[in-house]
């Protein structure tokens, strides 16, 4: 044991989205602040939960028990569950002989701890539970294009059908939107304009975490999935189109054959 004061912090990736004025509404809970983009409520000294419009909540300090009564609270009034949700815990230590604060990947120890600082530590951890998320999903749609693409190889045919396969489509193109709507996450926060101290922590922690990089292979991920179904949607078009052109063409046959059978 080291005997340094630390204080725990879980994020969890939930619903595809939070409707944060039900939850203020619903809950009976007065909140420590609010946005159109976060509800925090101040639980106790040193304990906080954060609710993100992008589907994640975040506890700082807060024991099992506690998190899951919470977290009941929204499950009630959200109907956007998602199917495998993403989590992300993370230990702060205080180390008052320490001059800066030294980030690491389990935890990061740091001289002082006030709310500002324990508002974007929660931040980038809630960013990093939604992006793992996404990756989950990005990976799964490669996985499957990648097969489609094989059985089309193999069998000279689309692995479901067009129907199926037109239905993925639609979930990818609603996979994409979703993330370019949310991606606005990985933005700097407001706070960090204003303070050096907050600005350095933030840049250290989205650094430590690789926002940016695993933002960007979702994106190439992504382009390689729209590509791949753009050949494959091409492909079922002209073969739809041939088709279409052959009845056309049995159609006037058909139609000169009975001109002449009267």
């Amino acid at each position: 044991m080291d005997g340094l004061e630390k204080y725990s912090i879980h994020a969890i990736r939930l619903f595809d989205a939070i409707r944060l004025k039900d939850v203020i509404e619903k809950i009976d809970l007065v909140h420590h602040e609010a946005s159109s983009e976060q509800v925090i409520y101040r639980l106790a000294e040193n304990s906080y939960w954060f609710i993100y419009s992008y589907g994640t909540v975040v506890f700082f300090n807060v024991e099992q028990k506690e998190r899951t009564r919470l977290i009941g609270l929204v499950k009630t009034q959200q109907d956007l569950n998602v199917e495998l949700p993403s989590t992300e815990d993370y230990v702060i230590k205080i180390d008052k002989t320490l001059d800066d604060i030294s980030i690491g990947y389990k935890s990061s120890t740091t001289p002082t701890l006030d709310f500002p600082q324990i508002k974007l530590v929660c931040m980038v951890l809630a960013q990093s539970a939604a992006l793992d998320y996404y990756e989950t999903i990005v990976e799964d749609l490669l996985s499957k294009t990648t097969l489609t693409a094989k059985h089309l190889k193999d069998k000279g045919k689309i692995l479901g059908g067009t129907k199926s396969f037109m239905r993925f489509i639609g979930f990818c193109l609603t996979v994409k939107q979703e993330i370019i709507s949310n991606m606005y996450i990985l933005d700097f926060p407001d706070e960090t304009w204003d303070s050096e101290k907050l600005y350095k922590l933030y840049q250290q922690m989205s650094t430590f975490f690789e926002m940016n990089t695993r933002y960007k292979a979702l994106e190439y991920k992504l382009k390689i999935i729209q590509e791949s179904q753009e050949i494959i949607a091409d492909l079922v078009s002209t073969k739809y189109s041939q088709t279409m052109e052959l009845i056309i063409i049995f159609l006037i046959a058909f139609e000169i054959l009975m001109a002449f059978i009267k």
